[in-house]
């Protein structure tokens, strides 16, 4: 199949390798389906925030939050966990829990698929050979396509996801994932828990989490 070359950044191709913006930096590459998928099995919205679908992932983790935590899914899980069966059963709101099926099944499916599709974007757009610019220098900010350590963006993350995103160039998702962090954290007392888990006082730590939310802190890390 023959190259076909872009000479100038005026020519836009049919298949985007990607998009540099103030808003932050997205680009077409090969994603595993089956990691995708797994991560929309932990958290819906977190397989398309991988796959770079940012859209699409605010809307599923909003929607997670929201049906999640009014049928009381996290604590019944939590519940099962300790082997406190009837506890769980008598905490979860079946019309809510019932709600969450469908969404949740078609986070799954839908990220899988969408893995599929962009590998074969990629393949196509490496045939056209299509150009990114380099750069995008505006009023707000100033990017550059420079060269990130990704130990670093992984260490970031690890103390307050969010940062990593921002050192990445990703300004939307980044300001999103921190603002959801900080949210879900006060939410669940986590801070406090630590606090005390880090003092050894276990037992404080156990009585003033709220396990609704601290599970989202587990999978949001």
């Amino acid at each position: 199949m023959p190259h076909q070359k872009f000479p100038s950044a005026d020519i836009k191709p049919r298949y985007a390798k990607g998009h540099i913006s103030v808003f932050g930096i997205n680009s077409v590459y090969p994603r595993t389906p089956w990691i995708s998928a797994w991560w929309s099995a932990a958290f819906p919205g977190f397989g398309h925030m991988y796959l770079g679908k940012y859209l699409h992932g605010f809307v599923l983790i909003i929607w997670e939050l929201m049906v999640n935590d009014l049928s009381n899914l996290n604590m019944g899980i939590a519940l099962s966990f300790l082997g406190r069966f009837e506890e769980a059963k008598a905490q979860i709101n079946q019309d809510w829990a019932l709600l969450y099926v469908g969404v949740y099944v078609y986070s799954i499916w839908d990220s899988y698929r969408y893995a599929v599709e962009i590998k074969k974007s990629h393949v196509l757009a490496e045939i056209e050979d299509a150009p990114i610019t380099p750069s995008d220098v505006s009023f707000f900010d100033v990017i550059i396509l420079d060269k990130k350590n990704p130990w670093a963006g992984m260490v970031w993350s690890i103390l307050t996801p969010g940062l990593g995103q921002l050192y990445g160039g990703s300004t939307i998702v980044g300001t999103f994932v921190l603002a959801w962090w900080i949210f879900v954290c006060y939410k669940a007392m986590a801070i406090r828990a630590w606090l005390y888990s880090f003092l050894g006082d276990f037992s404080s730590a156990a009585a003033i989490v709220d396990w609704q939310w601290f599970l989202f802190c587990l999978s949001g890390q």
